[in-house]
């Protein structure tokens, strides 16, 4: 089986990702770290701060 490393299966993935933070008991956590990478890298797509920041 290959990694599928396409833009659409990482976004997927990431909000995979994501939806299944917020259930947890962190996920102010989680929110936290993911808008420091945005502001700290000034991504402006937020699957790509998700991806690369948090």
């Amino acid at each position: 089986m290959e990694a599928d490393f396409t833009r659409p299966h990482l976004e997927k993935m990431v909000r995979a990702v994501w939806k299944a933070a917020e259930q947890t008991p962190y996920a102010s956590d989680f929110r936290r770290i993911y808008n420091d990478a945005i502001k700290n890298a000034q991504f402006e797509d937020p699957v790509e701060a998700l991806m690369f920041g948090a």
